[in-house]
């Protein structure tokens, strides 16, 4: 009888093509908690994910050292918000200072 927000919402997105655009704000959602699932509450304050469309996600990085420990660590933060978004959408994720 009744039926989720979740579900109407999509079938809505689908019928007006904001899929696409959902999908981005979700990732972008998703980011600060991976991080700070990953690595620590403090961190989220120096990254922001600035957008996501065909399978990479853009994330702004505020120093060197923190740019290349994501570097390090990117297959699982990949790995990390594919398991989150329980979708495997994430493809590669670009750094910028």
């Amino acid at each position: 009888m009744f039926e989720p927000i979740s579900r109407i919402i999509s079938k809505r997105a689908d019928r007006f093509s904001f899929k696409r655009e959902i999908l981005a704000v979700e990732v972008c959602q998703i980011w600060p908690k991976i991080i700070a699932r990953l690595f620590n509450k403090e961190t989220v304050d120096y990254t922001k994910a600035l957008s996501f469309r065909d399978g990479v996600l853009i994330v702004r990085v505020q120093s060197p050292a923190l740019m290349q420990e994501f570097q390090i660590e990117n297959e699982n933060i990949i790995a990390s918000l594919n398991r989150e978004a329980r979708k495997n959408i994430i493809q590669k994720i670009i750094y910028k200072m």
